[in-house]
């Protein structure tokens, strides 16, 4: 009788941990998904040097907006996937243009079309670094890449057979530091900065084509986002 008592204990404690294994593997890999609107801040300054290495060229830019959409689909172990849109368009122009004579006269000089079409978007894994058990506010770090294609066509009406094309493909490699802060009703803050560290780009112009890598932060943004989780 006390060995089927010992065994009956027995087969209950191994039941019973692997119930409770399966409930943890379970809540680890329960998948929480939100949906994300981004607002960008990025203030940036380029500059272009001869072959002496003289400056020749310097510009600063500030830009504001740039709505963007993402998913996010993140596990309880804190681990997450985010899939950014950044950027979708095709644009179309007719261009003509005008010269008047001495009598003031309109007459046509020419014109021509031009089609231009763009797409990026952003890939990123990271994970949670940090948690403010008080306020819940959570720390996060992730790494991202940044695919782009952009393609410009266009000709004009006094040489109809010549057409000029213009093609940009490339990566952008990210490192992305970012708070998440809790609202009411399912909402959360998202304040983060996209760090380009690095760029592979290819560009052909006139059957005239170019590769280049780029190791520079020279552009930092700033993206606030409202977090809605599903």
């Amino acid at each position: 009788m006390k060995m089927k008592h010992i065994l009956a204990k027995l087969v209950c404690i191994v039941v019973l941990s692997g119930t409770i294994s399966l409930k943890a593997q379970d809540s680890a890999e329960k998948k929480i998904y939100s949906l994300k609107g981004y607002m960008t801040a990025s203030y940036g300054k380029a500059q272009e040097y001869d072959r002496s290495g003289r400056l020749t060229y310097e510009a600063s830019s500030f830009n504001l907006f740039n709505p963007t959409a993402a998913l996010n689909v993140q596990k309880a172990n804190g681990k997450f996937w985010e899939f950014q849109l950044n950027r979708m368009s095709i644009n179309a122009q007719n261009l003509n243009f005008y010269y008047y004579d001495t009598m003031g006269v309109r007459n046509n000089l020419g014109g021509g079309r031009s089609i231009s079409n763009s797409f990026a978007f952003t890939i990123e894994y990271g994970r949670e670094i940090w948690k403010e058990m008080n306020k819940k506010t959570r720390f996060f770090i992730s790494g991202g890449v940044l695919p782009y294609y952009s393609h410009v066509k266009s000709h004009s009406n006094v040489t109809p057979n010549e057409v000029n094309r213009y093609s940009s493909v490339g990566l952008n490699f990210l490192l992305v530091p970012r708070i998440l802060i809790p609202l009411k009703n399912r909402f959360s803050i998202d304040i983060n900065v996209p760090l380009n560290f690095a760029e592979v780009a290819f560009s052909n112009h006139a059957n005239n084509s170019q590769t280049d890598f780029n190791v520079n932060v020279s552009t930092i943004p700033l993206r606030f986002g409202l977090a809605y989780r599903l």
